[in-house]
């Protein structure tokens, strides 16, 4: 890969040896506004696809024509206030602040600000992202992977990417197994059903319980003492299952 560096205006272009452009800035390439917040803008190209970005509900799997949030909060179990997204641009699930690009190449914008991925949304020809009011901050810091065109850039790029963030620990032998997962459960529905597994010699390895055992909104701090009563006994009542 060939950095290209234009002095006034100030922008990146990245090209492959054969001087083929991979990406490159906007003329208004990056830097801060009066207020504190920032923001990088590239250009896109015709047929140019973007994935990644952590999952979200209201959104497709290409994120071309899309803008992203990152700063999430349960949807159902949050005071919110105007930091917070709508609905439709990131609220509630996955935050990751990477994408990858049909080009070859990858982003990790590593702020932990308030950040926004507009992939052509405001603009069709210009993906942007930065940090964004009203809580901006942090540094003009991310990262540029590039692996190259053939069909294997992907695995080249997730090597690359964890390389950065740190690889996935060698999981547990029983989060292989049968995870039952419910939402609404009560402890009398946890020990009913997990005492039926055993009895008709069905493998089970754990039992998820969603937020019902939250004591207010989703913050885990507390049991929910009606749904959940004695926490102690249920949680020694499945270890002797």
């Amino acid at each position: 890969m060939v950095m290209r560096i234009q002095k006034d205006p100030f922008k990146i272009t990245y090209l492959d040896k054969a001087g083929n452009v991979i990406n490159e800035n906007e003329d208004q390439s990056m830097g801060w506004t009066t207020d504190g917040e920032l923001m990088i803008n590239n250009k896109i190209q015709s047929d140019e696809a973007f994935w990644g970005l952590g999952e979200k509900p209201e959104s497709s799997f290409n994120r071309r024509g899309e803008k992203v949030y990152m700063w999430s909060v349960d949807a159902w179990g949050a005071e919110l206030d105007d930091s917070f997204p709508s609905w439709e641009e990131g609220r509630y699930y996955m935050a990751t602040p990477y994408f990858t690009s049909s080009k070859g190449y990858a982003i990790l914008f590593d702020n932990s600000s308030r950040t926004v991925f507009d992939m052509g949304k405001t603009d069709p020809d210009t993906a942007s992202f930065g940090c964004v009011n009203p809580n901006p901050g942090g540094e003009l810091c991310y990262y540029f992977m590039y692996a190259g065109s053939d069909d294997q850039y992907q695995k080249q790029l997730s090597k690359t990417y964890t390389d950065l963030i740190g690889k996935s620990f060698f999981a547990p032998l029983w989060s292989t197994g049968n995870i039952q997962c419910h939402y609404g459960y009560t402890q009398k529905d946890v020990e009913e059903v997990a005492a039926k597994y055993r009895e008709t010699g069905i493998p089970l390895d754990a039992m998820m319980v969603d937020i019902e055992w939250y004591k207010y909104l989703c913050t885990p701090t507390a049991w929910n003492n009606s749904n959940f009563p004695d926490p102690d006994g249920m949680i020694q009542k499945l270890k002797d299952l």
